[in-house]
């Protein structure tokens, strides 16, 4: 496991970030906690690690981005104050399905707006942003001109056969099902890649994208990869296969048998353990900050 059993709930953290080098912070989604709590955070991981936290859902779904800067401010704050602490990655902004073309205008101004020195990322939704020939390329290229990077969502292992699992059955119902695009516009990509809740059948499922993070990697591009599973308790073990099967790409693209200089820009190998029997939900890391000063990631994910 990450952590050892009984591990108590402020010391989660601290375990987590020794054998990954980021989260996705999930909780800032719901609220942003005190700055205190944001200063625990920093403090209880190592140098080098870094937080992917997300905009707050008051201003990527219920304004739709239409905010002022007063609105912006205690977010930004929380950003500064990461990034003074020398822990912050890509900010994700995740706009929701309803988020179409209609709302360029506020996209597009919105963006621009963002302060340049801290590293952003937006994850799309709607299909006018896949069309191929329209939106799509002017999306990318917003972004490219803005420095801000495509976050991609792909679900579709989740969604290649009937829920097998309690977990896999919710999560068929709450995540969505977009476009996947291989190509990316930016130097930082952002992959989320939604698992089932076993490792069996991996290799085939992502083994494309395994090729894509390989060729990002020689292009020297930065990614950062999250790997997601219906029973949180096995995406550890999701993300292990994961880079295990990257790097045997890359030695196999390269022609060479040590890698170790581009896949350290992917963190180190999670440690080996067993899965755990299946259960709804892991009251663990995930739990809300509201409970505990040690939990990031907040719970549920929001999409």
């Amino acid at each position: 496991m990450i952590y050892p059993a009984r591990t108590p709930a402020p010391q989660r953290l601290a375990w987590y970030s020794q054998m990954f080098p980021t989260v996705e912070g999930n909780s800032t989604f719901y609220a942003l906690p005190p700055l205190s709590t944001l200063d625990h955070w920093c403090d209880s991981t190592p140098s080098g690690f870094r937080f992917c936290f997300k905009f707050p859902q008051a201003i990527s779904h219920t304004a739709q981005l239409a905010v002022d800067q007063q609105t912006m401010q205690p977010w930004l704050r929380w950003i500064e104050q990461t990034a003074r602490k020398d822990r912050l990655g890509p900010s994700l902004l995740q706009l929701g399905p309803a988020f179409s073309s209609r709302s360029w205008s506020t996209l597009e101004t919105f963006l621009k707006q963002l302060p340049k020195e801290f590293p952003w990322a937006v994850e799309l939704r709607h299909p006018d942003w896949f069309d191929g020939e329209n939106w799509e390329p002017r999306v990318d290229q917003l972004l490219l001109e803005q420095g801000i990077d495509r976050v991609h969502l792909d679900a579709t292992w989740l969604f290649s056969r009937p829920p097998e699992t309690e977990c896999e059955r919710i999560a068929s119902a709450k995540k969505p099902k977009v476009a996947v695009r291989h190509r990316t516009p930016g130097q930082r990509p952002m992959l989320r890649l939604i698992g089932r809740d076993h490792a069996e059948g991996l290799e085939d499922a992502w083994g494309t994208w395994a090729h894509t993070i390989c060729t990002w990697l020689l292009d020297g591009k930065q990614p950062w990869i999250f790997t997601h599973a219906p029973d949180d308790r096995q995406a550890p073990f999701l993300a292990r296969r994961l880079f295990r099967l990257i790097e045997s790409q890359l030695r196999v693209l390269t022609n060479q048998t040590t890698t170790g200089h581009l896949m350290d820009r992917l963190g180190h190998l999670p440690a080996t353990s067993q899965p755990t029997p299946n259960r709804v939900r892991q009251p663990s890391l995930f739990d809300r900050w509201e409970t505990s000063p040690s939990s990031p990631d907040g719970g549920e994910e929001s999409g």
